[in-house]
């Protein structure tokens, strides 16, 4: 089926956060997978007239994120290129977040863990090293936050724990998925890629890992103790194997 194409209308109304929760979804979605479609959410987005109390909105019914009292700085020099986690894609990632769902057969309405793992790769989809690389917080801080996010979903992390030869961890963050807690811990690896490590709070059986790309983004899920995981980002599974076997042997046990 060929997609409906979306009119600068709609997309005005998605800025407004006026359309309803399906429609949102899919222009969020079409904004994380075409470039196109960035393109001319961020003109429009540049051409409105009051557009602070416009994103104000949006955040009043956006998932809870709490990072504890980080002092962000992002590097602009002149000629620069800007960051490329722009105000629009924290929107389109928030409003992803907040419905939990998706767009077309990507989402098993059927299946939470696999709708949530979706939610997570789309919202992961939107980083870029500058993303975390913007990020300068102290040592305290950073290990501050890790005790924060997994204090949150009940399953206390110690900093050994998350120590990994080639990643570098950057920050965790509280996000909410569905009313519950989903932490997420966030990494670069050697080669610049954002990494994240999330976990909430989930029914069913044990099950194993399972390897897949999501958003285009090398990914494996597990579930054990009533807890499900998920650890994506960059494009090598190999690496990500290895780092999850870490985990496993160590996280929850």
């Amino acid at each position: 089926m060929i997609p409906r194409p979306i009119t600068d209308e709609e997309i005005v109304a998605f800025l407004d956060d006026a359309l309803g929760p399906e429609d949102q979804a899919r222009i969020a979605h079409a904004a994380a997978e075409s470039p196109d479609v960035a393109a001319r959410i961020e003109a429009l987005y540049m051409d409105r007239d009051g557009l602070v109390a416009e994103f104000d909105g949006l955040l009043a019914s956006a998932p809870e994120m709490t990072i504890p009292e980080p002092t962000l700085s992002v590097a602009t020099p002149a000629n620069s290129p800007r960051p490329v986690f722009k105000v629009w894609q924290a929107a389109a990632a928030v409003a992803i977040l907040a419905l939990g769902i998706g767009i077309g057969t990507q989402i098993p309405t059927t299946d939470h863990a696999d709708a949530w793992h979706v939610a997570v790769a789309d919202y992961q989809a939107l980083y870029g090293t500058e993303t975390l690389t913007g990020m300068v917080l102290s040592s305290e801080q950073r290990w501050g936050s890790l005790a924060t996010a997994s204090s949150a979903v009940g399953l206390e992390i110690s900093r050994q724990e998350v120590q990994f030869p080639g990643l570098d961890f950057r920050r965790a963050q509280v996000l909410s998925m569905n009313g519950a807690p989903l932490a997420q811990l966030a990494f670069l690896d050697g080669d610049g890629n954002a990494i994240a490590f999330c976990f909430t709070r989930t029914n069913g059986p044990d099950r194993a890992p399972e390897h897949s790309t999501l958003s285009g983004l090398a990914s494996v899920t597990w579930q054990r103790n009533g807890i499900g995981y998920i650890l994506i980002g960059g494009k090598d599974a190999t690496a990500l194997e290895k780092w999850q076997s870490q985990l496993d042997q160590t996280v929850g046990t």
